[in-house]
């Protein structure tokens, strides 16, 4: 079968036998599973329809996810990274976004996290990312179509199931009681992306900007109660952007058991 190979090549142009050979490089070349997040923060790369290290597990360290639409991330990222850096800088944080084309599971969105040692910092810097979201683009809205006003915001979080059900509450106490005080519409996404210890949900949070800064703090709080969990490290460092998993789906939610944070 070489001789033929060989045979073959010999009697073609050079011009062809370049074509071919290129051809059978791109074959042998195994897809790209990386996100391309800012320099100096490739992440390792996973099988594929798992999840991805973003980060270096590191225990004592918290971290907020969000989604964000194109021209959302765009903002927060900034001309050649400015934005990102910029942020990072003034806060201690080290915020990761997913690359053009690493959506997360069932959307078009880019997850942003924001990784650092404390939840103030950690609040600081989304809190900084918001404002210039808002002051970019009027509003944050994910790419919905009936988030209209300028001002309005619809935000999704990222947060562990152990840690939505705290959101929630006994009777849904918890998040009547965020609705109340800070007049937001909350929801939290039944479907999980994951699985086990792992698996995360969406938190959305909907009104007026300020409204979202009063309620965040009392997700952040719930997500921090999770981090005495042994798995909470590896969940702080992983991202389900690009990762090839199909959407979110409810069916077998709630199976085995896990330990939860409450």
């Amino acid at each position: 079968l070489k001789c033929s190979s060989i045979r073959l090549l010999v009697c073609v142009s050079p011009g062809r036998v370049r074509l071919l050979v290129a051809s059978m490089a791109t074959k042998r070349s195994a897809p790209s599973n990386f996100t391309s997040g800012p320099p100096g923060q490739r992440p390792r790369q996973g099988s594929f329809g798992g999840p991805r290290e973003v980060a270096q597990p590191k225990p004592g360290q918290f971290v907020v996810k969000i989604l964000l639409a194109a021209p959302e991330a765009s903002s927060v990222l900034g001309q050649g990274g400015a934005t990102c850096r910029e942020i990072s800088q003034t806060t201690g944080t080290r915020p990761h976004l997913s690359g053009r084309h690493e959506f997360y599971p069932g959307t078009s969105l880019q997850e942003l996290s924001i990784r650092g040692t404390t939840q103030d910092a950690i609040m600081n810097a989304l809190f900084q990312a918001l404002n210039k979201i808002c002051e970019d683009c009027s509003r944050i809205c994910g790419s919905d179509p009936d988030v209209t006003e300028p001002g309005d915001c619809r935000v999704r979080i990222l947060v562990p199931s152990q840690a939505a059900r705290a959101i929630i509450g006994k009777g849904g106490e918890n998040i009547k009681t965020l609705r109340q005080a800070c007049n937001l519409h909350i929801h939290v996404q039944e479907a999980s992306v994951g699985r086990g210890e792992l698996a995360e949900q969406t938190v959305q949070l909907q009104g007026q900007l300020a409204a979202i800064q009063m309620g965040i703090p009392n997700i952040l709080e719930k997500t921090a109660e999770c981090m005495e969990q042994a798995w909470f490290t590896n969940w702080a460092v992983i991202s389900y952007a690009g990762s090839g998993m199909e959407a979110p789906s409810s069916k077998g939610k709630g199976k085995g058991k896990v330990q939860g944070c409450t």
